[in-house]
């Protein structure tokens, strides 16, 4: 259940319970104090096992008015809105797929809306092959003509949520055009149906939509603004990934007078309880920098299923506690919860760590440091009014992002490397239009910021889209096609994908994505973890191997060299000393 990978030149990585923890040790040159940089990440795969819910009902209201036919671009590329839509909806369809064919029941139902509602697909169980055919068949039915009444395709899709009443419906809107003709207004739309949907897709810049009613319907912050080909897709395939794939409620610091700076997404939330990170996915990673000798974290919510699938039958909670060589003790606990979850509760001491010191490792620190630092000036910019003092703080950011960029050689753990050069990429590419326009009316165009908006808001919920949608595509088209997909826009979605349907939960399929924040998805990693251990585990994203057998008071132990040493602990009953 436990696995470490300590160096003392490059930090401690340390596994436990489907969780990673990354450690790196430095020394404030001011107050001549120890710090420690930690970054905590999932390390199980996706599959069907994690997901709690038996019957997912996914349900698209999609907008078919004669708005839908103009069209949008991305770079040298053209595609209407429908014709878009139609594409992304089929790269849905084939993720939901995937899932069916791993033994869920997953539904699937289109409402199309223009003068008036029509359920295109009413809640059609996909089971087969022939299921999904017949699903891609009926999106390819689908063209744009006449008004916007958006009434009766709620009303439809509400007779079509009550037919079972045991579905975990997901309801998803796409529409780029405000509302022009029914019985119900927007007033009474919004009054009677907030928060109706679990998620609201504006396609086209915020213009082009009713900007103040989709944020009213969506129960997310913020509507999912789309403003090219390629945002679409990501907001699309993210919002039914980000509601299948929660892996805990949140992550707390006891001790949080200790934490020196974390990614600042809900200050009140870390005021009231020391909450760090709510809403953990599978492609969130967790930043936060301590100052004291003694950490408490709390991971609260964990999905059993989650841990199951791992290997990780944790059915009693337990204790155990251990020391190791280059860190200090470590005490685990876990609680249940009445509703299925368990919270893990990692306390750790760094008693020997304050010896470590070499600059692979206080690099490590310094570059999540800085990703911190440019994260929390993301999440504060405030680009509806830009003006020339607001340009200058742009630039400075800017200059820091081209300073980690260059200090990102990929030499340390590439899999942290490859995540932080991805996401200050975003930063980077939705600020860059603000400094290269010159004119004040540009400068004032809301639609500039719809990049930055929408990526602000994917950083406050901890998963970014373009992570998500990697995630589900990679999950659901096997890594080999995922290898071999372009992503060029005007390429066909990919027939679905041959898999045999499982009798039983032995035989559920785990689709190995390839790293998920990799600018070269075939290219052979670093293992970082897990290198040279015991078992041969070799990619930094693979968990440690689960126990096949009851387990017992043994345990492996042993030294790579020197200065590192590799732990595979198989027990929770006892304690390990290392020095």
């Amino acid at each position: 259940m436990f696995s470490f990978k300590c160096n003392k030149t490059k930090g401690t990585q340390m596994s436990l319970l489907g969780f990673n923890f990354g450690i790196f040790g430095n020394k404030n040159l001011i107050n001549q104090k120890k710090e420690y940089a930690i970054c905590i990440s999932p390390n199980l795969e996706f599959s069907s096992c994690c997901i709690t819910e038996d019957n997912i009902h996914v349900v698209f209201n999609v907008d078919i008015s004669g708005s839908m036919t103009s069209y949008i671009t991305s770079g040298n590329q053209y595609l209407s809105r429908i014709d878009l839509t139609k594409k992304c909806l089929k790269e849905c369809a084939m993720f939901l797929y995937t899932l069916a064919s791993e033994g869920k029941n997953v539904y699937f139902s289109i409402v199309t809306f223009s003068n008036s509602a029509n359920a295109l697909i009413n809640r059609r169980k996909l089971k087969t092959e022939e299921d999904y055919k017949d699903i891609i068949n009926k999106i390819e039915s689908m063209y744009a003509s006449g008004a916007t009444n958006l009434g009766t395709a709620i009303v439809e899709t509400i007779d079509i949520c009550n037919i079972d009443s045991t579905d975990n419906i997901y309801k998803i809107l796409i529409s780029d055009g405000y509302v022009n003709v029914g019985v119900v207004g927007v007033p009474q739309i919004k009054q009677d149906y907030k928060n109706f949907y679990n998620a609201c897709i504006g396609i086209g810049n915020e213009t082009d939509y009713d900007k103040s009613l989709l944020q009213t319907l969506s129960n997310e912050e913020h509507e999912r603004s789309c403003f090219n080909i390629m945002e679409m897709k990501d907001q699309i395939i993210d919002s039914i990934f980000s509601n299948v794939n929660k892996i805990a409620d949140n992550i707390s610091i006891k001790n949080k007078e200790s934490i020196i700076d974390y990614v600042k997404t809900d200050s009140s939330a870390f005021i009231n309880n020391g909450t760090i990170q709510t809403n953990f996915k599978f492609t969130t990673k967790t930043f936060f920098i301590v100052n004291k000798s003694k950490c408490v974290i709390n991971i609260n919510g964990v999905p059993k299923n989650y841990l199951k699938s791992g290997g990780f039958d944790v059915g009693n909670t337990f204790t155990t506690s251990f020391n190791n060589l280059f860190i200090g003790e470590i005490l685990v606990n876990t609680t249940e919860n009445p509703n299925h979850t368990i919270n893990i509760n990692v306390e750790i001491e760094f008693n020997h760590f304050n010896n470590d010191e070499s600059k692979v490792n206080s690099k490590s620190f310094r570059k999540i440091q800085t990703f911190i630092d440019i994260s929390n000036q993301f999440l504060e910019l405030d680009l509806l009014n830009v003006d020339n003092n607001k340009i200058k703080k742009l630039k400075v950011l800017i200059d820091k992002i081209d300073a980690l960029q260059k200090n990102i050689t990929k030499e340390d753990d590439i899999t942290l490397d490859n995540y932080i050069e991805d996401v200050i990429e975003k930063f980077k590419q939705s600020i860059v239009p603000f400094i290269d326009n010159q004119s004040p009316v540009d400068l004032n165009n809301p639609n500039l910021s719809t990049p930055y908006r929408m990526l602000r808001t994917q950083t406050s919920s901890g998963s970014y889209a373009f992570v998500g949608r990697q995630a589900s595509i990679g999950y659901s088209m096997g890594i080999n096609d995922f290898d071999n997909h372009s992503e060029s826009d005007s390429e066909e979605v990919p027939s679905a994908p041959t898999i045999i349907i499982p009798s039983s939960q032995s035989e559920v399929m785990h689709v190995n994505p390839p790293p998920l924040y990799s600018s070269n998805y075939g290219a052979s990693t670093s293992s970082g973890f897990f290198e040279n251990s015991p078992n041969e585990i070799t990619s930094a994203l693979t968990p440690p191997l689960p126990p096949h057998l009851p387990i017992t008071s043994q345990f492996t132990f042993g030294f790579n060299n020197a200065n590192e040493t590799t732990n595979n602990i198989n027990s929770v009953n006892n304690s390990v000393n290392s020095e």
